[in-house]
């Protein structure tokens, strides 16, 4: 077992080795949440399992998860992480109870009641509509912005139920794979805020984001810069982030840049021949030098106004 002072030099090669559970660790191991869960290959299993021995956290196999198995059928198993062993047995017996509602699972993983709340009005909402996205209902509570980048969540995407499905993620994850900042640490917190203003949301994600600048500068600074980048979010898989600026319902921009997405070729050309982009009927209007030339008919579009600001 890793000594506590030695945990920093350890967390630098989990997130060098683009782990997918990097920002829970931080969570944990500050003590801020008792339990997390992630889902993960048999090898991945081993590798998270390893690392998790080396930071002197359990972790609890919960078995295959239905219909979760990657593109070429290898199967997906649930985790449950957490540095307290009664803590650990508390929640897998839970786990495995009857009854365990979204909102349950959220208060069981340390989340903000608020955020878990939320999330379960989501649920609902989005057994009406199934195109429903969570970031609808955070942006729609979040007022215009800008919103800091500390909660920036629109790479979080596994816990969505995505129509399209785990193999569109996984063609998201290699179209940025080669980026300098790959997908090792999608977001700072590892649940979906209830909105981009949530006070216990941001106390956590400034801790973690503490944490990472402490350990690794590097890294910090490249997350920084990716997370402050604006975004026009059309769904969970198509959207576009930029080198610019919202302000007054507008974005201006210089370039389209990392994260990429599935955003059909076409719209992103149109995209990038542009300067700034507006919401307004009937879509996304895309205008170059102050005059408007095209209009993207998407009634779901929002601008998220992030920026490089740490508080509201």
């Amino acid at each position: 077992m890793t000594q506590e002072s030695d945990w920093g030099s350890v967390y630098v090669r989990i997130l060098d080795a683009g782990a997918f559970f990097a920002q829970d660790v931080v969570g944990l191991l500050l003590g801020d949440k008792p339990v997390a869960y992630n889902d993960a290959t048999r090898e991945q299993l081993a590798f998270l399992s390893a690392w998790a021995q080396q930071l002197g956290l359990a972790v609890v196999n919960l078995g295959k998860i239905r219909n979760q198995d990657q593109p070429d059928g290898t199967p997906r198993y649930g985790v449950l992480i957490a540095k307290d062993r009664g803590a650990l047995a508390r929640a897998a017996a839970r786990w495995r109870g009857p009854y365990l509602t979204g909102p349950a699972i959220g208060r069981l993983l340390g989340y903000p009641d608020c955020c878990a709340a939320a999330f379960g009005r989501f649920q609902k909402r989005q057994e009406k509509d199934p195109g429903a996205d969570m970031i609808d209902a955070i942006a729609a509570a979040s007022g215009p912005g800008p919103y800091p980048f500390l909660l920036n969540n629109v790479l979080v995407f596994n816990s969505k139920r995505c129509a399209a499905g785990r193999e569109d993620r996984e063609k998201l994850a290699d179209l940025n794979r080669d980026q300098s900042f790959a997908l090792k640490l999608p977001a700072l917190i590892s649940w979906h805020p209830c909105s981009y203003q949530c006070r216990p949301s941001l106390r956590a994600a400034r801790r973690i984001w503490a944490y990472v600048q402490r350990y690794s500068p590097d890294a910090a600074a490249r997350l920084r810069r990716r997370l402050s980048a604006p975004v026009l979010f059309l769904s969970w898989s198509k959207f576009a982030a930029f080198r610019g600026r919202v302000a007054r319902g507008r974005l201006k921009y210089s370039q389209v840049v990392a994260p990429h997405s599935l955003l059909d070729a076409e719209i992103l050309e149109l995209i990038r021949a542009g300067d700034e982009l507006r919401i307004e009927a009937p879509g996304v209007w895309v205008s170059r030098g102050g005059k408007k030339r095209w209009v993207l008919k998407e009634d779901r579009a929002r601008l998220l106004g992030f920026t490089s600001r740490l508080s509201v």
